[in-house]
């Protein structure tokens, strides 16, 4: 048996402005389900997330953030897009697995707030 090609579909801050567009977001991995693909949904923060997080932390003294805690901080914007899209595809009726970047073996070239994806653990995509 031949297996489903992969459709990797990203929904940016400019897709996902507010959290009424998340069905913006389940139709887009439906009709990519449809045609017969399997769908990874790759998210960035909603709307002004980031900026309004950045803000918190720049409010928290002159001295520029770390880039570590910082990176994570922002990234408290992309888990919540994430959980808010795999909610709504669950209650479409969409099978959907919530996937951490650590359960993955992420791994990423560049400084922590500009990162690129350059390794991730195929295998453990493809089971989830």
């Amino acid at each position: 048996m031949l297996e489903r090609p992969l459709a990797v579909l990203k929904f940016g801050s400019s897709v996902l402005q507010r959290e009424d567009a998340i069905p913006v977001a389940v139709h887009e991995v439906y009709r990519h389900l449809r045609l017969g693909y399997r769908v990874v949904a790759v998210v960035s923060a909603l709307g002004k997330t980031t900026d309004r997080l950045l803000s918190l932390a720049r409010g928290l003294g002159d001295a520029p953030p770390s880039s570590v805690p910082l990176a994570s901080l922002l990234a408290t914007g992309e888990a919540a897009s994430a959980a808010l899209l795999a909610i709504a595809l669950d209650r479409s009726g969409i099978p959907a697995a919530l996937i951490e970047a650590a359960r993955l073996r992420l791994r990423t070239w560049g400084h922590h707030l500009d990162a690129e994806p350059c390794e991730l653990d195929r295998g453990e995509l493809l089971r989830a």
